[in-house]
């Protein structure tokens, strides 16, 4: 006779016998469960420590608990004084982002691979790490029966998309959609265990990875109208990690641009404007063939000062106006129609070449290179207000550039750093002076008819704000904007007019330009 333990045990050999048939070297939820908990015990570098949150569903599951693996890395004896909080695996279908952060803690306890191990040694002197390996068990349970294209979790939630009401998509709300953003904030069990983990552990860094795009963005995902008052710092940060872990194929910079489309309701909008998390990142590790070439031409064009090509224009101009709808669109820009398409109608094949390797090679390449990435991040941002030192400057050079393709271009996989690549020094240099405006008439209200000054009080109160005179690293442009005139302007007209922008680029390069051969007044 069956019994329900019984059923249970066989629906899940059926759940990792689909995955293990078709990708056998992917680790599906519950052997990251398993290892996660052998280097507890194994751990040579590290304090290793392993927790469980728990939540219950209310929702379409309602009673069903949710458990989330939540793991703290740190060095023996010393913690680190910079605090690292990184989520992988909020969209189930994106396997190779638990699948990285699985190499990612292996790296960290001395078992990942050999240039890495120096950079992790030292990272972890300085730098303590909260994981969560797999924020979305129940949904890639599915995925791992076969269902690639789910990206929801076990109540059809987008998880990314359901953090707060403050920026919230209503239009999307329960119904077949991939950005289904639930029926009120935080409703699902996975975001209010994260949510309550992050606003325990208070980090520096907060770090959300995942694929199906190629790009590193910052705050903020509901507009690409506002930036944090440090995105400037921010993106000094990943000049030279786009540089050495993709070539300079990945671009970087706000969320909403990067991507081409709104993420109303993301975690890194919410720990950035609610919890005041200095760095928060969104990292897309991995996209296929098909649409990764959009993402290098727009990281090239922004290196040489350019417009992105025809193609490239075309399809992220479409992913902001939602026209591809249609899962039998163009497999051209195949990218935006996953997300503009109920699960149930994606093609399953499509689905796995956009968002994960196809060979245990690439796979292997992939969660090594970004490894070494989220290193580097958190030893630079150690490393910043530090004298320069040879260990401190060293992540950059731990180790060669890997193999690129015959123009010089990333293999990929993201492992390759092109032999031709833009000198960045000059961009990770923090800038100080001004602070360009986004608009003709917020730039001219700053000078008079001869190119002077209109008044040193007005000119000198916008520097101060430009050189992060405020004292804060948390919130948009808009900050205290009711105390200084020209700003407030600025925002009334970021809201109401603002330029066009194609790709990286606006109108305010050439003026950017002129600036800087003109700071000497």
């Amino acid at each position: 006779m069956w019994t329900l333990a019984g059923f249970a045990l066989v629906t899940q050999a059926v759940v990792a016998q689909k995955l293990r048939e078709e990708y056998p070297w992917y680790t599906t939820g519950d052997e990251i469960h398993s290892a996660i908990q052998e280097l507890s015990t194994n751990c040579a570098d590290a304090d290793f420590q392993v927790s469980t949150r728990s939540a219950v569903n209310g929702g379409a599951n309602a009673g069903q608990q949710v458990e989330i693996d939540v793991v703290k890395i740190s060095k023996k004896g010393s913690p680190g004084e910079k605090k690292a909080f990184f989520v992988f695996g909020e969209h189930a279908r994106e396997l190779i982002s638990p699948e990285t952060g699985l190499q990612f803690m292996r790296t960290l306890c001395g078992q990942g691979g050999g240039r890495n191990r120096e950079l992790a040694e030292r990272v972890l002197g300085s730098t303590s790490f909260v994981v969560l390996p797999n924020v979305n068990p129940m949904g890639r349970k599915q995925v791992e029966n076969g269902a690639y294209c789910k990206r929801t979790n076990e109540d059809s939630v987008d998880l990314n998309r359901n953090w707060g009401d403050q920026h919230r998509d209503e239009s999307r709300a329960n119904k077949d959609d991939e950005m289904n953003p639930g029926p009120y904030g935080f409703s699902e069990p996975e975001t209010q265990s994260i949510r309550d983990l992050v606003k325990e552990e208070n980090p520096d860094i907060f770090l959300s990875i995942h694929s199906g795009a190629y790009f590193m963005g910052t705050p903020f995902g509901y507009t690409d109208k506002r930036e944090p008052s440090n995105e400037e710092e921010m993106e000094n940060l990943l000049a030279p990690i786009s540089e050495k872990y993709c070539g300079g194929s990945c671009p970087y910079g706000g969320l909403a641009e990067m991507i081409g489309y709104k993420s109303i309701g993301c975690d890194i909008d919410f720990v950035k404007e609610q919890l005041n998390t200095k760095y928060a990142f969104t990292w897309e590790i991995y996209i296929g063939e098909s649409a990764r070439h959009f993402y290098q031409e727009k990281a090239h064009a922004h290196n040489e000062n350019r417009e992105m090509n025809d193609d490239a224009k075309q399809f992220f101009w479409s992913n902001g106006l939602n026209l591809l709808q249609n899962k039998d669109s163009t497999r051209k820009y195949q990218s935006r129609a996953h997300v503009m398409t109920p699960e149930s109608e994606e093609r399953v094949e499509d689905c796995f070449e956009q968002f994960n390797p196809r060979s245990e090679e690439e796979t292997q390449q992939v969660t090594e290179n970004w490894s070494g990435a989220f290193l580097t991040l958190c030893d630079e941002v150690a490393s910043k207000g530090k004298a320069p030192t040879t260990s401190s400057s060293s992540s950059m050079e731990a180790s060669p550039p890997s193999p690129t393709t015959a123009d010089g271009s990333s293999t990929g996989s993201g492992t390759a750093a092109s032999p031709n690549s833009k000198d960045t020094s000059k961009d990770t240099t923090s800038k100080t002076g001004f602070l360009l405006a986004d608009s003709v008439k917020q730039w001219s209200d700053l000078f008079d008819k001869d190119g002077n000054p209109a008044t040193e009080n007005a000119l000198a109160a916008y520097t101060a704000q430009a050189n992060g005179g405020s004292g804060s690293d948390t919130n948009s442009k808009s900050q205290d904007t009711s105390q200084n005139p020209i700003l407030h302007d600025y925002e009334q007209m970021q809201d109401t007019n603002p330029l066009p922008k194609v790709g990286f680029l606006s109108a305010f390069d050439s003026l950017k330009q002129w600036s800087e051969e003109h700071r000497g007044w």
